[in-house]
């Protein structure tokens, strides 16, 4: 992410230019304009806290886990009636899952750190 992500053009923020001249013209604008500085600010700080906060990431993160939990479930059901790839796969089923696990953390850490 970044700020293309974050900043809703004239909404939340400015997105110009990254050269000294972008950056002088959204600072004239800011100091020029500082209730339209101020309310960018107080809206930009909403959206960050709807999009990018501690509640969103928890609801997503909520989502995924029900996801991967979901798709095991559905895994072991196909395994226990022999059909789908993992009754043809090298590792057996426990491993797979343990593996899918460990990589499901392993983004997490990814992106918590």
């Amino acid at each position: 992410g970044g700020p293309k992500e974050t900043v809703v053009h004239d909404c939340t923020g400015l997105l110009v230019d990254n050269t000294v001249e972008g950056f002088a013209s959204a600072l004239e604008v800011m100091v020029n304009n500082p209730t339209k500085a101020v309310e960018m600010g107080r809206k930009g700080n909403e959206r960050v806290a709807a999009h990018f906060g501690l509640g969103t990431f928890r609801t997503r993160w909520a989502d995924i886990v029900k996801e991967t939990v979901q798709r095991g479930d559905d895994r072991r059901r196909r395994w226990e009636q022999g059909r789908g790839l993992e009754s043809k796969q090298l590792f057996p089923h426990w491993l797979t899952c343990i593996i899918e696990m460990v990589m499901t953390l392993l983004v997490v850490l990814l992106l918590t750190s």
